[in-house]
C-alpha cells in the first residue's frame, strides 16, 4: 500500500519474501501477478520442515519457563512458504505487548539466547538452515543461501535498485544484502 501510487503508473517487480517471490505488474494489466515462488519444504524436505517445528516448540517451552515475564500473544510460528518466522511472544502481540517484549528483550537477550540454541540445534541435526534476528520481535529460519542476498539471483543490469532494510547489523536479517550491495559498488545511501 505505501508504493501503490507509484506502482500503478510503472511496470514494476517486487520480490518479497528474501526474493523467494517474484511479482511483477504492468500499468497495461494491471494488478500483480505471481511470476516465481520458491518453497522452503521442497527445499529441505519434509521431514527436516517437521523437525524444525518441532525444535522450535521445544525451545518455546524453554523460553516460557526461563522469561515468565514474556508476554504470549499467540501465533508464535509463522509458516511463510519461503522461510519459518519464529516469534517468542507471538505475532498476536498488540502494541503494548510488543512493547513490553522489546524492553524486556533488550535488557535479557531473549532472541539472542534463542538464536544461540536454536543455530546449534540445526547444526546438530544437519537440518541446512541459517537463522537472523528479524523485527524487533522474531527470528527467520530458511535454507542456506536464501538469506536477502537471494533476490539478486533475479536482477540483471539494473541502475538503481532500492533496498530498505532496518537490521543490518550482524545477526539481522537485512545484513547479508546489505554488504552484498555495498561489495558491489552500487549506489548506496545510508
Amino acid at each position: 500500500n505505501q508504493l501503490s501510487s507509484l506502482l500503478d503508473i510503472l511496470r514494476a517487480q517486487l520480490f518479497p519474501c528474501n526474493g523467494t517471490q517474484i511479482w511483477w505488474k504492468s500499468w497495461r494489466e494491471g494488478g500483480f501477478k505471481k511470476q516465481y515462488e520458491a518453497k522452503m519444504i521442497d527445499e529441505i524436505g519434509e521431514e527436516k520442515f517437521k523437525k524444525i517445528v518441532k525444535l522450535l516448540l521445544s525451545e518455546h517451552s524453554r523460553l516460557i519457563g526461563r522469561y515468565p515475564e514474556m508476554p504470549l500473544a499467540g501465533n508464535f510460528i509463522d509458516n511463510r512458504g519461503s522461510m519459518i518466522n519464529f516469534c517468542p511472544a507471538g505475532r498476536g502481540c498488540d502494541n503494548d505487548q510488543r512493547k513490553k517484549f522489546v524492553e524486556i528483550d533488550a535488557e535479557k537477550r531473549i532472541r539472542k539466547d534463542s538464536f544461540d540454541v536454536l543455530k546449534m540445534l540445526f547444526s546438530k541435526y544437519n537440518i541446512g538452515v541459517d537463522i537472523a534476528l528479524g523485527g524487533n520481535t522474531s527470528i527467520d529460519i530458511f535454507p542456506y543461501g536464501w538469506d536477502k542476498t537471494y533476490v539478486l539471483s533475479h536482477l540483471g543490469d539494473y541502475e538503481t535498485i532500492s533496498f530498505v532494510g532496518d537490521r543490518c547489523d550482524d545477526g539481522g536479517n537485512d545484513k547479508a544484502l546489505y554488504d552484498a550491495l555495498k561489495l558491489n559498488d552500487f549506489a548506496f545511501k545510508t
